[in-house]
């Protein structure tokens, strides 16, 4: 028997991307990831265990983690991202990127100084090896200083995580289309593929 295998999944692009609402970046470099990522963790956000389970045991041999639990930490290892990025490296993720330096035990000033030097390093980094960027802000004053080139949102909801306009849910072996969807049959075509 066929069985149709549906997936949507945003686009993520060359350049800085902002993962908004409910980020699930294990989840997003199980669908994308190619050849290699370097995560910058901050917050405890890197599990192995849900990125396996989002892109298989092997993804795990292609994702370096490197984990920050002071501002001072997280700026030394955006400092050395380019001793962890090779030329295999096509994502950076770097979630709650302003998390510790608006939590920091040091003045503002100074916690405000090294975000726009780890700010302009990532994007230094970023250019040179043509990476895609995957981060996450949370509420705060810095979080306005970072300029994004595209948004993606994600949602928990009953039927799973949602990512932007999404036409299709799964639900137990059934598939469950949206309005969007057939609005879009009118006017685009839908491929769909048969494992």
């Amino acid at each position: 028997m066929e069985k149709l295998l549906v997936e949507f999944s945003p686009e993520i692009v060359e350049g800085i991307n902002l993962v908004a609402g409910e980020p699930d970046f294990q989840s997003l470099l199980g669908k994308k990831l190619e050849r290699e990522a370097v995560w910058i963790d901050s917050g405890s956000q890197a599990s192995t265990y849900r990125l396996a389970a989002a892109g298989g045991e092997k993804i795990l041999e292609k994702v370096y983690i490197g984990r920050a639990f002071t501002a001072l930490q997280h700026y030394w290892l955006c400092q050395r991202l380019e001793e962890f990025v090779t030329e295999e490296t096509e994502i950076l993720v770097i979630p709650s990127l302003n998390l510790l330096y608006e939590e920091a035990q040091i003045s503002s000033e100074e916690s405000e100084e090294l975000f726009k030097q780890t700010l302009t390093e990532i994007k230094r980094v970023r250019e040179k090896y043509n990476l895609k960027v995957l981060v996450s802000l949370v509420d705060g004053s810095l979080r306005f200083m970072l300029e994004y080139k595209n948004r993606i949102e994600m949602e928990s909801t009953s039927e799973g995580r949602k990512t932007g306009e999404q036409h299709f849910y799964r639900k137990g072996m059934q598939l469950q289309t949206t309005i969007p969807y057939w609005h879009s049959r009118k006017t685009e075509e839908i491929k769909l593929e048969t494992v």
